[in-house]
């Protein structure tokens, strides 16, 4: 097998991390729509909902609320409470927080 080629745009980049993670959350025996999203997540510059998330993805809103469970099980996302909004996710900065990217260092905040 050879190896995959460089990316060579940031969508590419993204296209090519979201499909290792889906292979990667999947040997992990989570459904390979998991890591799409947590991909998504990871890459998102700002909060996103169940239906931003299913419209980016091609799938119903239905498919990614019941893969999020399993990513807020494990403490990989966290609902953000809105006030007149849909709720909206993110990352847990606490466990996803790398040099480079934002943070502002208060306990609670996320890494997007």
């Amino acid at each position: 097998m050879s190896p995959s080629p460089t990316p060579q745009s940031f969508s590419d980049l993204k296209r090519v991390f979201s499909n290792q993670m889906s292979l990667t959350f999947e040997t992990d025996g989570f459904s390979p729509l998991v890591g799409r999203i947590f991909a998504l997540l990871l890459f998102a510059p700002e909060p996103l909902s169940l239906q931003d998330m299913a419209d980016q993805l091609g799938v119903t809103k239905a498919a990614v609320s019941v893969q999020v469970r399993a990513l807020e099980k494990h403490s990989m996302c966290q609902k953000l409470p809105t006030s007149g909004r849909p709720e909206r996710l993110l990352l847990h900065s606490r466990r996803f927080q790398h040099d480079g990217y934002p943070y502002d260092g208060a306990e609670d905040e996320f890494c997007t």
